[in-house]
């Protein structure tokens, strides 16, 4: 009954049930995919990309058209980010 926040807060679950299934060879994954037996791959390797793209009943998304990914760590135990305040305003930059 709680207002959604992020990542925290109540949810409403929109499907009965959702399973991930690891698959570690992404040829399998794709026949997979294909065959219907999977509904979502994420991060499909550019290789296997022809396999799917003349497929109608698959369709393809770019949800990260510049292909940038960040990541931003820092030591805590060194200035500045020892101090908590620093780590604070760089959280809300």
């Amino acid at each position: 009954s709680e207002p959604a926040s992020g990542l925290a807060g109540g949810k409403i679950a929109k499907v009965d049930r959702v399973e991930w299934l690891p698959i570690r060879d992404q040829q399998q994954a794709v026949n997979a995919l294909k065959a219907g037996e999977l509904d979502y791959i994420e991060g499909l390797p550019h290789d296997l990309l022809p396999l799917v793209e003349g497929d109608e009943n698959i369709k393809l998304v770019d949800f990260n058209p510049a292909g940038n990914q960040f990541t931003f760590r820092f030591n805590v135990l060194h200035p500045p980010f020892d101090n908590p305040k620093m780590r604070q305003a760089l959280l809300y930059a």
